[in-house]
C-alpha cells in the first residue's frame, strides 16, 4: 500500500513499477549490467554484509550527502535495507531532491539473503 501511494504521489516512478524483483537485480549483476544499487543501512549493517556493488549512504545522511549521487540522476537507482521502512524513508528524501528513477529492491536485504544471492562482507563502504 505505501509503494502504490509513492508512486501516486511521485515518489517512485509508476511506469517504472514500484519494486524490482531480486532476480531481475541478481541477473544484471550477473550479466554486469550497469545497475546503481543504494544500500541506506548504517556501516555496521553495511560492513557485515550487502550486495555487490551498492553504494552505502544511511538513509540518515542521505540529505547531507545528495550530492553524491548527481552522476547518478539518469540512471535508474534501486534503494534497499534491511526490511523495507528506512528506504521508504529514503525514497522520500531522494523524491524531494527531484531524483525520480528511484525504485525498491522486493524483500530487501532480509530477502536478498533468504533467496541465497551473493553478498560481499567488508569493512569499507563504497563511496559513490
Amino acid at each position: 500500500m505505501v509503494c502504490l501511494a509513492a508512486a501516486q504521489w511521485g515518489l517512485i516512478p509508476a511506469s517504472a513499477g514500484d519494486i524490482k524483483t531480486q532476480a531481475s537485480v541478481a541477473t544484471a549483476l550477473q550479466q554486469q549490467k550497469p545497475i546503481t544499487l543504494i544500500d541506506v543501512r548504517t556501516r555496521e549493517e553495511f560492513a557485515q554484509g550487502h550486495i555487490p556493488g551498492a553504494i552505502n549512504i544511511p538513509y540518515t545522511e542521505l540529505d547531507q550527502r545528495i550530492a553524491e549521487l548527481d552522476n547518478y540522476r539518469d540512471s535508474e537507482m534501486i534503494v534497499y535495507c534491511r526490511s523495507g521502512r528506512r528506504a521508504e524513508l529514503a525514497l522520500e528524501i531522494l523524491g524531494t531532491h527531484e531524483l525520480e528513477n528511484t525504485i525498491l529492491l522486493e524483500g530487501h536485504m532480509i530477502g536478498w539473503q533468504s533467496a541465497g544471492l551473493p553478498i560481499e562482507q567488508n569493512t569499507n563502504t563504497k563511496d559513490p
